[in-house]
C-alpha cells in the first residue's frame, strides 16, 4: 500500500529547531502525534508516493553496506520523488517526527 507523502511548513521546522528543549519529552516518548492535525504538519506531495512499510527493511548496524543498502531502500521506496525533493528537509522533518519517530528507527540510528 502507498501513501501520497506529506511534509511539514517552514514555520513548523523553524519553530522545532526553536523548542528543542521544551519538545525533550515528545523526543523521549517517541510522539509528535499530537501535532498530525495542527496547521502546517500535513502538507501534501500528491505527485510523490511511497510505501510507509520500507523502514522494516532497513540494516541497523553501521556498515559501509548497510548505508549503502538502506539508501536504495530509502531510494526505491519513493516513486515521483526527485534529487531537489529529496534534499528537502521539511520531508525528512515529518517523515522523522510523525511516521517513524516512535518506531525505535530514528532511536536505533
Amino acid at each position: 500500500m502507498t501513501k501520497v507523502l506529506k511534509y511539514v511548513s517552514e514555520k513548523v521546522v523553524e519553530q522545532l529547531f526553536d523548542t528543542i528543549g521544551t519538545n525533550l519529552e515528545n523526543y523521549n516518548v517517541g510522539s509528535f502525534e499530537s501535532n498530525r492535525v495542527a496547521q502546517g504538519w500535513g502538507l501534501e506531495l500528491k505527485r510523490v508516493t511511497y510505501d510507509p512499510s520500507f523502514p522494516s527493511n532497513f540494516r541497523l548496524d553501521n556498515s559501509r553496506e548497510a548505508e549503502i543498502e538502506n539508501s536504495l531502500l530509502v531510494y526505491s521506496a519513493f516513486q515521483g520523488m526527485t534529487p531537489a525533493l529529496a534534499r528537502e528537509e521539511r520531508i525528512w522533518v515529518r517523515l522523522c517526527h510523525l511516521e517513524y519517530l516512535g518506531s525505535g528507527l530514528i532511536a536505533s540510528r
